[in-house]
């Protein structure tokens, strides 16, 4: 666990691969701590990250910026990146920045819905 800027960055493997759980508000004071926790989780994985925001407020654009940040860096790296548990102003949020489009509702083993990111192609 890795407590930054309010933000608790938590990590586990999980049978679907790395899940890394952000608890907190999410926003300019707290994205380049989360950012760079995330890229050494991003840059260590092999496979599936699953980005857990069930427990996080996205605060601001900088927070979406982050997002869609970690995404690009985990394409660039063949990693496979799902967003999952994320509140409906969240899945709203990504939707209306166009990345709706590559989103999928799926069920995750806790019933709460999650987000599948495709490719960037």
């Amino acid at each position: 666990m890795i407590e930054q800027a309010g933000v608790v960055v938590r990590s586990g493997r999980g049978s679907s691969g790395l899940v890394v759980s952000l608890e907190g508000r999410l926003d300019a004071t707290s994205v380049p701590d989360a950012r760079l926790v995330m890229h050494r989780h991003i840059d260590a994985a092999d496979g599936v990250v699953r980005m857990d925001l069930g427990d996080c407020l996205i605060g601001d654009s900088t927070a979406l910026g982050m997002i869609v940040e970690i995404l690009a860096r985990a394409h660039r790296r063949g990693i496979h990146l799902e967003v999952i548990h994320p509140d409906e102003r969240t899945r709203r949020l990504l939707r209306r920045i166009r990345l709706g489009r590559l989103l999928q509702i799926l069920e995750c083993e806790h019933t709460r819905p999650a987000l599948h990111v495709g490719a960037l192609a």
